[in-house]
């Protein structure tokens, strides 16, 4: 099997002009190869995300009248080239395929792909969404756990422009059984890692991120609020969600909230418009919530009563990735019909559908649910595995409607 090398086209075509106007005709860069697979991804400056595998150097040589210099393999070999280097050719005319080679004797031929993400992106969901509108849509996303990870790639993947992320915390090695980053990004913070996940699915995305405690910082984010066309907040504070409600209801712009609880036993999504009922509203209802899943040691010593003695605090139970996942999709495609343009058929179809403002769903017969029904063959009483769409009246006494 031939070598594989992949290159951003975008990349190709910064290059191709910067060597016309600079008169170069060797340019080097970097590639990272994985070990043992012959697959290598070549870049002329350093991406915006971080590729898998060793850096090694490779080689863009630009190609004029069909010909390459017979003296390139001696350059190659001055510019201390590597056995398994990369060395990609570019035409200058632009209108012919670049093509491949490893090693500066250039005997073995690779296969190159051209990468276009955008590109990419938009022909698969094209009639399914217009992704180029998503490309202009901002979202604010507040916690970067299992939740706020995985939708952020999501909303990444189907074509959203642009995000600000805020979180507190590192990615703790406890949490890579859920989260979307793994034990690769294990310290850092999960504003980055979780950006770096982002930029690897559309290197072009803006990501604006914030390594704060947003209780402390409401005024920046009332203004990120402002600035988005969406607020997702899936923190494991009830302070820090109200918090959020109340900036969303400020700057005017929807607002979705997602938790587990219990160990993942089951979950809720609540979307607030403008106009609409609030997180407030909901929590005046006085209707059994359950208590929210403790999944990170932080949050499982927020738990520790202050008078309790030392070593008794409260052990972080989280709820598997697999009885978190239906929560994520239900938060993303509820995401997705509040960015989605007006006017496209099944998405005005999936507005009426997802009318509702507040979503339940059971994982299984336990906590809260231990008195709902086996799945079975039922459709007409509650039972586990379904979605639930509840009425939440907007409350005339809400004090954060009030405010807004």
């Amino acid at each position: 099997m031939p070598a594989q090398v992949s290159v951003l086209k975008a990349q190709l075509e910064e290059l191709r002009e910067s060597a016309r106007r600079r008169h170069l005709r060797v340019v080097e860069g970097v590639a990272f190869g994985l070990p043992g697979e012959d697959v290598f991804h070549c870049f002329s400056t350093r991406p915006s995300y971080q590729p898998h595998g060793s850096p090694l150097p490779c080689f863009f040589v630009m190609q004029e009248g069909g010909r390459l210099p017979t003296e390139l393999p001696r350059t190659l070999a001055s510019l201390r080239a590597a056995d398994k280097s990369p060395v990609v050719i570019v035409p200058f005319n632009g209108l012919d395929a670049p093509t491949a080679f490893i090693g500066t004797a250039m005997s073995e031929r690779a296969t190159l792909h051209l990468l276009c993400p955008l590109d990419d992106a938009a022909s698969r969901s094209r009639g399914l969404l217009e992704s180029g509108m998503l490309a202009t849509r901002r979202v604010l996303i507040a916690g970067l756990g299992s939740f706020g990870s995985t939708a952020a790639v999501e909303l990444a993947k189907a074509g959203v422009g642009s995000f600000a992320l805020l979180d507190m915390d590192r990615l703790e090695p406890g949490n890579v059984t859920r989260h979307e980053c793994g034990l690769a990004d294990v310290g850092r913070w999960k504003t980055l890692a979780v950006r770096d996940a982002i930029l690897a699915r559309n290197p072009a995305a803006k990501v604006d991120t914030f390594e704060l405690d947003l209780n402390t910082r409401l005024d920046l984010v009332c203004e990120e609020a402002r600035r988005s066309d969406l607020v997702i907040c899936v923190t494991d504070q009830a302070r820090s969600r109200f918090n959020c409600n109340v900036a969303a209801l400020s700057a005017a712009r929807p607002a979705l909230f997602a938790r587990a609880i219990t160990r993942a036993t089951g979950g809720d999504v609540f979307r607030m418009r403008p106009g609409g009922p609030c997180l407030s509203c909901l929590f005046n209802q006085g209707l059994s919530m359950g208590e929210d899943e403790v999944a990170s040691e932080r949050a499982a010593a927020e738990r520790t009563p202050d008078y309790a003695p030392p070593g008794s605090a409260v052990q972080a139970q989280p709820g598997l990735a697999c009885d978190i996942a239906p929560l994520v999709q239900m938060l993303v495609k509820l995401a997705l019909v509040e960015l989605a343009p007006r006017g496209i058929g099944h998405w005005e179809r999936l507005r009426e559908d997802l009318a509702a403002p507040f979503y339940i769903w059971a994982n299984r017969r336990d906590d809260i649910y231990r008195d709902w029904q086996a799945m079975d063959y039922l459709y007409n009483r509650n039972s586990i595995m379904r979605w639930y769409g509840v009425r939440v009246p907007r409350d005339s006494s809400c004090m954060s409607c009030s405010m807004s």
